[in-house]
This record gives structure tokens, C-alpha cells and sequence, in this order.
């Protein structure tokens, strides 16, 4: 059986949607909109996503992960004021082989974002983030990670999970620049996940049940509109 294979930061890792485990403390995932795709699209579902990923993790763990040819890849891409900080712990660099092309996995990251409050983020955010330099990157991103997946046979489709930065709001423009230049040629969603909060979770901050189905709904229209082309 196939399996749709879902890529983001906490959006699609489902935290918040409901009370974590008493006992693990892991956070329940069968109400993710990548849960209620996968069931319309009749696939299994493996939940990539991490919470507090940036744009630039988010692109570091599709490049790491085990895809198959047969997978089906949607990724949430996330917002732009986060970034992070690759670095590989010293027990961990003696025993690598930076001849073997797989050694960027050993690699750990570092989170930067406002959440955290750190002095770093403080600074990323006050000095090098903003929403014109984060329309740059993503389309950086999308445009190499959907050539990397197309290159493997892989299906993707891609999606923003924001349609507002800081007070500032995406434009037609803004929307036509992510699709368009850099050739990017990647299938992205006019849907995107913000515009879909209906309801929140069970921690009050993270989009509910019905915001994550309602965009699953939405995204699976426009899957259907595109392999029909």
C-alpha cells in the first residue's frame, strides 16, 4: 500500500489538536489533516513533521528522509521568522565519514524562532528575518525540493501554512512570485492553512479538528484538479 508522507512544523505534526498522552506524552496525530488526507486518498500515513520547524529544517528532513518511489509527499511549509542552526556533536563527528553522502544525517539543529526568546532569536528576528526575505527563501525551497522529488519519481505538492506575517498579509503579487519565478515549476495549493482555522485545539493555541479537516478537504480538491490537467 502507498503512503502519504507529510512534511512541516507543528501544524502538521498535530500538536495542540488534543491532549497529549498521560504516559508518553506524545501528541495523538489521527486528526491531522494529514491523517484525513490520507484516508481520502486511501494511503497510509507516516507524519514526518516536527514542532518549532523552520523552512530551512523542514527542507533538511525531506532531503533525509527514506522516501520510496511510490509515496505521495505534501509539505506544509511554515513561517518565516523561524530559522535554524545545523551543528554535529563531537562523539558524533569522530565516527562519521564525511566521504559517505549520507553524513548531513548525523547533523543536529537548533530551533530559532520567537517562542523560544533567546537572545539568537531575538536577533535573527530583529535584524535578519523578514516577510520579503522569507518569500525568497520558500520559493528556494519548494523550487529545490520539488525538482529533488521530481528527480526520484516522487509525487509532491506543496502548501504555505500562513497568510499573514507580522501584520502583513500575502498579496496576489506575493502569491504569483511563489508560484512563478525561480521556475519553479512545483504543484502548490491556493489553499493555505491559516485561512482554514475554524476552531481551536485542546491547548487553546493550535488550530482544532475542524480546521485541520477543513484543509485536508480543501487540499485534496485541488489534488484531484491537478492530475486531472
Amino acid at each position: 500500500m502507498g503512503r502519504l508522507v507529510t512534511f512541516g512544523c507543528s501544524y502538521t505534526h498535530g500538536q495542540g489538536i488534543e491532549l497529549p498522552d498521560p504516559i508518553t506524552k506524545a501528541s495523538p496525530q489521527g486528526k491531522t489533516w494529514g491523517a484525513v488526507l490520507s484516508k481520502k486518498l486511501k494511503l497510509l500515513h507516516l507524519n514526518l513533521a516536527a514542532p518549532g520547524s523552520s523552512n530551512r529544517r523542514i527542507c533538511h528532513t525531506v532531503l533525509r528522509a527514506d522516501l520510496r518511489p511510490d509515496d505521495t509527499v505534501v509539505i506544509l511549509w511554515t513561517h518565516f521568522e523561524r530559522t535554524c542552526l545545523f551543528t554535529m556533536p563531537d562523539d558524533v563527528k569522530k565516527k562519521t565519514n564525511f566521504m559517505d553522502k549520507t553524513w548531513h544525517k548525523n547533523l543536529t539543529s537548533t530551533n530559532i524562532g520567537p517562542w523560544t526568546n533567546s537572545p539568537v532569536s531575538k536577533c535573527w528576528i530583529k535584524h535578519f528575518s523578514g516577510f520579503y526575505d522569507g518569500l525568497v527563501d520558500v520559493n528556494l525551497f519548494i523550487s529545490y525540493i520539488s525538482y529533488y522529488l521530481d528527480s526520484k519519481g516522487i509525487k509532491n505538492y506543496h502548501a504555505l501554512a500562513l497568510d499573514r506575517f507580522r501584520g502583513e498579509t500575502f498579496s496576489k503579487d506575493d502569491a504569483i512570485f511563489i508560484k512563478t519565478d525561480f521556475s519553479n515549476n512545483a504543484k502548490i495549493f491556493n489553499t493555505n492553512f491559516q485561512a482554514c482555522e475554524i476552531d481551536k485545539g485542546a491547548d487553546k493555541s493550535h488550530p482544532g479538528k475542524r480546521s485541520h479537516k477543513k484543509f485536508a478537504q480543501l487540499i485534496y480538491k485541488e489534488m484531484e484538479a491537478m492530475n486531472e490537467d
